[in-house]
């Protein structure tokens, strides 16, 4: 039995679906080769900030992190949405008049049983069947001529290649992000505290501003010589001393004010 709503046409239609699955399959190899070296959150940071809507991945990254907090790692991973593929369908079982494949045989059934009636006398019951003949015909005409080209016109158009590939991104990179990411803090089991920090980044440019940490990691908000407010992850090096990370993967060496 072909698609429930396309049956003269399925050809058209496989034909579509084989196209899009050779096009999502040159999209998942892309999307491979753009994560290919990434092997640590800070590269996946440096990775992502190459992408014009970077933003929208950091921003999910966040939310993704306060899930790991919550829930753990297992759990994100298991209830993402699964993808669902635009040709995806249940076939249609039984008698259903409303898959043009079903009309169609139904049709010629009518058909025989007229040209079996014109070998009778039943004349009432000639006119009845050849009237649903014609009724029925022109059903099959419609779907062809009309009902089938709207209905492939209208998957066409919700074929977005792009939106795939957003979407195959983001799966990949939060894959990646909740394969490297460190819980900061366990709720419950581990006080926060916090400090006033001072260092210098990566050009020996001064920074200070007030980090969060509980256990060995924590975050927080530093400000650099010109101005800029720069959200941060931290590690504890050493006592008293941390190393923070913004999302584009630039370091900071810093210790606790005195």
């Amino acid at each position: 039995m072909g698609h429930p709503k396309v049956f003269f046409r399925i050809e058209e239609l496989n034909n579509l679906q084989e196209q899009y699955s050779n096009d999502k399959e040159i999209i998942d190899n892309q999307v491979d080769h753009f994560l290919s070296n990434v092997n640590s959150k800070e590269g996946l940071y440096y990775q992502i900030s190459l992408l014009d809507n970077s933003q929208e991945y950091f921003d999910s990254f966040k939310n993704t992190a306060l899930a790991i907090e919550n829930f753990g790692k297992s759990s994100v991973l298991n209830n993402r949405p699964l993808y669902a593929d635009p040709f995806s369908y249940v076939y249609n079982s039984g008698f259903d008049l409303s898959n043009p494949e079903t009309l169609f045989y139904f049709t010629i059934g009518l058909g025989v049983l007229f040209v079996i009636l014109l070998f009778t006398k039943l004349k009432d019951l000639k006119k009845f069947v050849f009237l649903l003949v014609i009724i029925f015909s022109g059903w099959n005409a419609y779907n062809y001529y009309v009902a089938e080209p709207e209905y492939i016109a209208q998957k066409k158009e919700s074929l977005d290649l792009d939106e795939y590939k957003d979407r195959k991104l983001k799966r990949k990179a939060t894959d990646k992000f909740v394969e490297y990411y460190e819980p900061i803090q366990r709720y419950n089991s581990r006080k926060v505290y916090t400090y006033d920090v001072e260092g210098s980044d990566a050009n020996d440019d001064d920074v200070h501003g007030t980090v969060e940490t509980s256990g060995k990691y924590g975050e927080g908000i530093i400000t650099d010589s010109y101005g800029n407010e720069i959200e941060i992850e931290t590690e504890w090096v050493d006592k008293g001393e941390l190393i923070g990370r913004d999302k584009n993967g630039n370091e900071y060496y810093m210790s606790v004010s005195h």
